[in-house]
């Protein structure tokens, strides 16, 4: 029989679901879309500025040094200013950053407005998953990750059709102006929607906030006596955390390499097509990613299994990258459908892996090793990823080679997703402290 608390704050579901995860869903397609419509811009902006592939897949990858500046102090900016008010600096700021990068006229003042937009963008995902935390209970938090979290590919997604729609009637300029916009404007109804905590919650009744605040602060309440560590010691004393860096590094490499990338291989592949249809082509398998979210993050809240949901299907959609990599040119349609597979499973683990994290960690230090485990693995798979295509494709390989090594590595960070088991002392301490 259901706890009364549960059950309260279970009732408030709806209207959480929509006033809280929705707005963060919205946020964080816009940011995604930001930080990924740059892919299908790319031939251009090397034609105009005279890049080769190499320097293009640096522009790609030096974002995410920007972007682990500011994750890494995403934390502490969250626990000082608030969620609220961390989002709402970061809209203002990347909008204005994405929308200066249609009037740069350099390679090097390119560099430094996509650096800028990583800044900006950095602390936006320890503020959406604490947010999140904070406003579900463990019964609820991985589907409450999985849908905010949709927005990844549904922002990759979007980027790919509208950018080519837009390039087919303007410049990479004016697309990069246009696409920032929308970053000013949610940043209004960001502030409007967001109430400051639950009590300000004026869509709950008082008995909805009194039993979701009190189920919150039964889960926290199971950390109290784990540990006398706290903070970054804490963190770093969990050999999960190690294993999830490790992991989620060698994910993203194949992530953001594909990501950026796609668009190019396409056109390459097929010189024929226009950039609507390279467009529509780039979107497939996010439009897929965005299902196998939804299916992996039900499946896992069912089951209250975070790291094989997470670990495995990176190694399935590697697989089917090696193969998709290996198919002769003349079989476009075939390389498509694989890439399209590959996609249902290749951000399934993004959401639990943090889900994972506020399992095996009280909130405060969960923060701290969101901010560890996402610094490092953006910065290693952000930055990485777009370069090493990049460097290989500029030696003069075609993208064979470069997405079968992408599909070794993700293998191996699927691998380590699967050896984060949690301390064996850590979960006696919590058995204990329950």
């Amino acid at each position: 029989m259901k706890d009364a608390a549960l059950e309260r704050a279970e009732s408030s579901g709806s209207a959480r679901w929509i006033r809280i995860t929705l707005v963060i869903f919205l946020m964080y397609t816009i940011s995604y879309f930001d930080r990924t419509n740059i892919g299908l811009a790319l031939p251009l902006i090397r034609r105009d500025l005279g890049i080769d592939a190499t320097y293009a897949g640096l522009v790609g990858g030096i974002f995410f040094w920007g972007y682990v500046i500011t994750f890494l102090a995403g934390g502490w900016l969250v626990s000082r200013f608030g969620a609220r008010r961390v989002v709402l600096v970061c809209l203002l700021c990347w909008g204005t950053a994405a929308m200066a990068t249609g009037l740069v006229r350099t390679t090097n003042e390119l560099m430094a407005v996509r650096l800028v937009l990583g800044v900006a963008e950095g602390p936006v995902w320890a503020a959406a998953s604490s947010m999140t935390a904070s406003w579900f209970t463990r019964r609820e938090r991985g589907k409450a990750f999985g849908f905010w979290t949709i927005s990844s590919p549904l922002g990759a997604l979007l980027a790919g059709p509208i950018s080519g729609f837009v390039l087919a009637h303007h410049d990479w300029r004016a697309m990069m102006i246009i696409e920032g916009l929308p970053a000013w404007i949610w940043a209004v109804v960001w502030w409007g929607s967001i109430p400051k905590d639950i009590s300000a919650a004026r869509w709950l009744t008082d008995e909805q906030k009194a039993g979701l605040s009190r189920v919150l602060a039964e889960e926290q309440a199971d950390f109290t006596d784990m540990t006398s560590k706290s903070g970054i010691r804490r963190v770093l004393a969990l050999k999960a955390t190690w294993f999830l860096g490790a992991g989620f590094a060698m994910i993203n490499l194949v992530v953001y390499g594909f990501m950026l990338w796609l668009p190019t291989s396409i056109a390459s592949s097929s010189p024929h097509l226009g950039p609507v249809e390279v467009g529509l082509l780039s979107a497939c398998p996010w439009a897929a990613c965005a299902v196998g979210i939804l299916v992996s993050t039900r499946s896992s809240d069912i089951r209250q299994e975070r790291r094989l949901h997470a670990g495995a299907p990176i190694i399935i959609a590697s697989v089917l990258l090696l193969f998709a990599a290996n198919v002769p040119p003349t079989s476009f349609v075939l390389r498509m459908s694989l890439f399209t597979a590959m996609g249902f499973f290749l951000q399934m683990f993004l959401p639990l892996i943090f889900t994972y994290v506020t399992e095996l960690l009280s909130a405060a230090d969960a923060i701290v090793a969101t901010a560890v485990i996402g610094a490092f693995g953006n910065l290693v798979g952000g930055f990485v990823g777009p370069t090493l295509v990049g460097m290989l494709v500029g030696k003069g390989s075609d993208f064979q080679f470069p997405f079968s090594v992408l599909a070794c590595i993700g293998t191996l960070g699927g691998v380590l997703i699967l050896c984060a088991r949690p301390h064996r002392e850590a979960v006696a301490e919590a058995f204990a402290a329950r």
